[in-house]
């Protein structure tokens, strides 16, 4: 029914300019968005009944990612035939943590015979797709410092293939050794609540995983300043006017990435 999905999305969204439509670049997920979740309901409805759209829907995913705690070390050498050919290449990589929001970023540290310089775009490109698919639960690993210190080439077998592939098997071999963990998105989330919620709001965010960081006063009502985890946030939004009569508002933007709980982790690791 993808066809149809398409064009039934498409035209709900130029009948109704508060519907808007995208597709998630990290998870594939089309994503549907509206003024809330009633009238997101009634978009389902309608998907089923007058177009005849028969999806399954649910929460968006949230797009985690991996990193390291510890420096590691990893090497591969990578020797097989392929066809009628040998293949050889031989990849040492040492990784570290960096700063958090630094991204990644690949150094060379190693001779120019170590690995030659026409072999050196292919272990770049290896060590890029080992850091797109990670080696917990193939989330993308970010802030990590790749640093290639050393390798072996073959007269005669070295090729772009045998060094790609070196180059991807001890970056994943490294980052193993070096302590992985997932991250997730945290959300700066800003609530005005009258104060006599006040208690309410507060035990609902901690209820939540969230951190408060500062409450203020403003005129009748009070401004709570906290950090949620995104996962945590699905269906706040009615959750927040069951708990303030319909008298709280709140606006959460991207802050940061942050550790996933070990517990936390442990389950997602076991689905």
């Amino acid at each position: 029914d993808r066809e149809k999905l398409d064009a039934a999305l498409e035209a709900l969204s130029e009948e109704d300019p508060t519907f808007r439509l995208s597709k998630d670049s990290e998870t594939g997920q089309t994503l549907i968005s509206g003024m809330g979740e009633l009238h997101l309901e009634i978009i389902k409805d309608r998907l089923q009944r007058t177009f005849n759209v028969q999806a399954n829907a649910g929460k968006p995913m949230v797009t985690y990612h991996e990193t390291i705690q510890v420096p590691a070390r990893g090497e591969y050498t990578f020797a097989r035939t392929i066809g009628d050919r040998n293949h050889f290449g031989h990849v040492v990589v040492e990784v570290e943590p960096g700063t958090r929001g630094a991204g990644n970023r690949i150094e060379f540290a190693c001779r120019r015979d170590d690995v030659p310089a026409e072999f050196r775009e292919a272990v770049e490109s290896g060590l890029q797709d080992a850091l797109l698919t990670g080696v917990l639960a193939h989330y993308p690993l970010t802030d990590v410092l790749v640093r290639v210190v050393g390798g072996t080439a073959h007269p005669t077998d070295s090729s772009e293939t045998a060094f790609h592939g070196a180059a991807l098997l001890a970056l994943r071999e490294a980052a193993q050794a070096g302590q992985p963990a997932l991250l997730e998105p945290i959300m700066q989330l800003e609530i005005l609540t009258p104060e006599e919620h006040l208690g309410d709001v507060l035990g609902d965010v901690n209820s939540r995983r969230g951190r408060i960081r500062d409450i203020e006063a403003r005129e009748a009502v009070r401004s709570v300043d906290a950090e949620v985890p995104l996962a945590e946030l699905f269906g706040y939004a009615t959750a927040l006017r069951s708990l303030t009569k319909g008298r709280a508002s709140y606006t959460a933007e991207p802050k940061t990435l942050d550790f996933v709980p070990a517990q936390i982790q442990n389950d997602m690791l076991k689905r």
